[in-house]
């Protein structure tokens, strides 16, 4: 078949093991003679998706049974548990088998041309996925999509304490994911980590949006989220970092500075986004840039726009400068004292000053200030 189709793909057949196979494929429903099932429409929990991840390490392992919303609902037999694939169910089967190892699932729809097992319709109650159900799989998505699952990585669980939780880990320690449930702190064990790393958190039941929650290092530390949810949390910027020096953009000692810089006000402009920023935090910004700290959509549009350190502080000079006319005065005032700081505010400007005073000096000196 791979000679057909011109390029190797990982070929496998539902229920059966065999060396030449690409993958182990389970079927779902128990009790018949394969060499791979489930228990009846399981996997019944995540210690089920860990048993079957440990026994065959060779290679990748998949569900094939069609994971789809609220199914067993509609299903015409007996059921275990009918309620296992709701909402709360699809969304915690799906970070169970990447928690366990990576394993393979099935999370589509039923084709209404393919509908036996009905009634799978788009007014239905089974098998198409209400938006928030959308919504938390795009979460997931975009968790993982940056290169957070690794081969290196094992599932050790006893890492998480004080709450229903699990753990993958790199095989150096450089590198933690938790995902715990229905929790609003958790106990984590980061003994063996070599360096400290930010630690950012996702609530997996909201649209993608990561929480900052400081530096940790090596040791066991209790992290206090700001709501009971399920929440998956990872050292962000490090492992953004390694992606980004992984793809090859960053060739030398300023790229990098760079590329940090960068991360840096990101990570930032997200926190202030959802509200979740400290005083502290938000005064740090504007020590660094300004009233251009005070704006989101203007600091991410900054970041997105320059090609390096040089350029951005540019940008950061002109916006200041553009700031000094804004209608706040606490607005002028702060981009004026970030100019002022750095030499370049203009002589004998005054932020509480008249708008007509303010506006002359700025004009005389417009011309002259080099700020492209």
């Amino acid at each position: 078949m791979n000679r057909t189709m011109g390029w190797p793909h990982i070929l496998t057949s539902r229920r059966w093991e065999d060396d030449t196979f690409g993958a182990n494929s389970y079927a779902g429903f128990g009790g018949n003679p394969y060499d791979l099932e489930t228990t009846d429409k399981g996997p019944t929990n995540y210690q089920e998706i860990r048993q079957h991840m440990e026994a065959y390490r060779n290679k990748p392992s998949i569900y094939e049974e069609r994971h789809t919303y609220n199914r067993w609902k509609c299903w015409p037999g007996r059921v275990p548990d009918m309620d296992r694939l709701n909402e709360t169910g699809c969304r915690r089967l799906i970070w169970w088998e990447t928690m366990a190892g990576g394993m393979g699932g099935f999370f589509g729809h039923f084709s209404d041309l393919l509908n036996k097992y009905g009634p799978f319709l788009a007014n239905g109650p089974c098998g198409y996925h209400p938006d928030s159900l959308k919504q938390v799989f795009r979460t997931h998505k975009e968790f993982w999509k940056n290169g957070r699952l690794k081969l290196s990585m094992s599932p050790d669980n006893s890492l998480v304490i004080g709450a229903t939780g699990y753990c993958l880990v790199g095989a150096d320690k450089k590198h933690f994911v938790f995902f715990v449930e229905d929790a609003d702190s958790v106990t984590v064990d980061l003994n063996g980590m070599p360096d400290s790393q930010p630690v950012i958190s996702v609530d997996t039941k909201m649209d993608y949006c990561e929480i900052d929650r400081g530096t940790l290092s090596a040791g066991i530390h209790t992290i206090h989220l700001s709501r009971t949810s399920d929440w998956a949390l990872d050292g962000r910027l490090s492992q953004a970092l390694i992606s980004e020096y992984s793809s090859g953009s960053i060739t030398s000692s300023t790229s990098l500075g760079w590329t940090l810089e960068r991360m840096s006000y990101s990570l930032l402009a997200t926190i202030l986004s959802t509200d979740q920023a400290t005083p502290e935090l938000e005064a740090i910004l504007v020590r660094h840039t300004g009233q251009v700290g005070r704006h989101v959509s203007t600091l991410e549009e900054l970041t997105a726009s320059a090609t390096g350190i040089d350029e951005f502080q540019n940008y950061l000079v002109r916006e200041n400068f553009i700031y000094m006319e804004d209608i706040s005065p606490a607005a002028r005032t702060r981009a004026f004292e970030w100019l002022k700081a750095r030499g370049l505010a203009p002589d004998g400007y005054d932020p509480l000053a008249p708008l007509k005073e303010r506006r002359d000096v700025l004009r005389s000196v417009e011309k002259s200030l080099d700020i492209e």
